[in-house]
């Protein structure tokens, strides 16, 4: 529900606040004594279209350049499984704060992640699931996550892998047309690529 001025109008005409107060004060020192300076509330309801959540997809990967040394010392593969690790374990946190909350309805703020990861160049069999599409992130799913990104390949398969992420999502919304439902959920997916 949202309100709006509809004015200028007298208070003869409904106008309850003066919104124009130059205006009217300069039409009562003219002699006028309803002056056209007032607004009349309109209050107006509009449905809201909500997302239906978030999904974040996460690409690994683990070419054979992921061996080379940062400034730091550390190895690119070293600092991606820390980040990766990192962002998956604050978005999981940040969708059981939601739901504590109870402001969620439907799902409409969940957030469901996954985790894959390449390590060859042109093959399905070179991704690697290392955490499946969920609004979980379990100790088991976290210790996958961990030892998968360790394992180093030899060929960059980002295409593959995005190949791979858009046939899934696209699987996912036409079954749920299916179902006679529309599919509201906004999509990210983020590439760890060097």
């Amino acid at each position: 529900v949202y309100t709006r001025d509809v004015g200028p109008i007298t208070k003869k005409q409904g106008g309850k606040g003066i919104s124009k107060i130059v205006k009217h004060a300069i039409g009562i020192e003219a002699g006028d004594h309803d002056p056209a300076s007032r607004a009349r509330v309109k209050e107006q309801t509009e449905v809201e279209q909500l997302f239906g959540g978030f999904d974040v997809f996460f690409v690994g990967d683990k070419s054979g350049s992921m061996s080379s040394q940062t400034e730091e010392g550390d190895s690119l593969w070293q600092v991606q499984r820390r980040a990766l690790y990192l962002l998956l374990s604050q978005l999981h946190r940040s969708d059981q704060s939601i739901k504590r909350t109870g402001i969620s309805q439907e799902g409409s703020l969940s957030i469901r992640t996954q985790g894959i990861s390449f390590r060859g160049e042109s093959e399905e069999n070179d991704i690697d699931l290392d955490k499946p599409l969920s609004s979980e992130f379990k100790p088991e799913e976290k210790v996958r996550l961990w030892h998968s990104l360790t394992n180093q390949g030899g060929g960059n398969g980002d295409v593959t892998a995005l190949s791979m992420l858009y046939s899934q999502i696209t699987k996912e919304i036409q079954e749920c047309e299916k179902r006679g439902k529309k599919d509201h959920r906004l999509r990210m997916i983020v590439i760890f690529s060097d």
